[in-house]
């Protein structure tokens, strides 16, 4: 089990969450505090997860539409490559499909909580690099990314 203290929760009223997971399982994914009303910018309540014994069957599409919202919140989010390492912590490094003709992304960003972007263009560069997962992860889940 892992305490967050990077990655933000999924706000209930983020659109692409309502297309990846039912209604019933986005009160599940609320329930274990993945899913709340906060601004992306504030401090991270340190909440603990489901832990290695919980294993819904809509933890893959958790994870993409949570990577999504990361992505589109870079700038908001104060250390969103932390937030990366931590989903990718929490839900086992996503589906493999994500990776597919690209380095694990996984395995890319262990560690990266610790050499969080300080610059603009370091953040530019962080950015960069997530782009292509996060175009993948869109595509798995059936959208298109936000131009």
């Amino acid at each position: 089990m892992i305490a967050f203290t990077c990655a933000p929760s999924i706000p209930d009223t983020y659109a692409p969450l309502r297309g990846a997971l039912s209604e019933a399982e986005i009160a599940e994914a609320a329930a274990w505090g993945y899913v709340g009303n906060i601004d992306p910018g504030s401090t991270v309540d340190n909440r603990a997860s489901f832990g290695r014994d919980g294993n819904p069957p809509w933890r893959d599409r958790l994870f993409l539409t949570w990577l999504r919202y990361v992505f589109e919140n870079f700038d908001r989010i104060r250390q969103p490559m932390g937030a990366v390492e931590e989903i990718c912590l929490e839900c086992r490094g996503g589906p493999l499909e994500l990776d597919r003709g690209m380095p694990r992304l996984a395995s890319m960003i262990a560690g990266a909580a610790a050499s969080e972007p300080r610059s603009d263009d370091e953040r530019l560069e962080a950015k960069s690099f997530l782009e292509p997962y996060y175009a993948q992860a869109c595509r798995l889940l059936g959208s298109k990314p936000q131009s």
